[in-house]
């Protein structure tokens, strides 16, 4: 048994629009948390409901690659399973001066994304949380299949 027979895609995390689509386009390659990831590997992106500040927008539309994303908000998905993302390195943020540092805690490591062909409606939480058995299927298959591209 090779390490792709031992895939799970099994928690999913939430964030907010519009740091979920700026990982998904792979240009945000770490996510900013108070808490470590204890185990490092795919989850589901889900792009929750709410959007950043104003005040954040403000900031992000001062960048030239990044005022794309943020200029027609309306358009990004909200409340949906966009994608996966492989969390690999985990590291404390407080010695970190960049960009996208919100504060101090833990920078976990984008490793790789993969966009799923349809976005997967479903509330988000707070936290790490559990998938249900059917988005774990689909999503272990997509990571299955990007893998197998490779």
């Amino acid at each position: 048994m090779d390490n792709e027979d031992i895939i799970q895609v099994t928690k999913g995390i939430t964030i907010i629009q519009p740091f979920a689509s700026l990982i998904l386009a792979g240009i945000k390659t770490v996510e900013n948390r108070s808490w470590p990831c204890k185990n490092p590997g795919y989850y589901a992106l889900h792009a929750g409901k709410t959007k950043c500040s104003r005040k954040e927008i403000d900031r992000l539309k001062k960048i030239p690659s990044l005022a794309y994303f943020v200029q027609d908000m309306k358009d990004i998905p909200v409340g949906a399973i966009i994608g996966i993302v492989k969390f690999g390195v985990i590291e404390p943020s407080s010695d970190v001066d960049d960009f996208w540092k919100m504060n101090d805690g833990f920078w976990w490591h984008i490793d790789e994304v993969i966009k799923l062909d349809k976005p997967i409606e479903r509330k988000g939480q707070l936290g790490l949380w559990n998938l249900t058995k059917e988005e774990s299927s689909i999503l272990t298959k997509a990571v299955k299949k990007h893998n197998n591209k490779k």
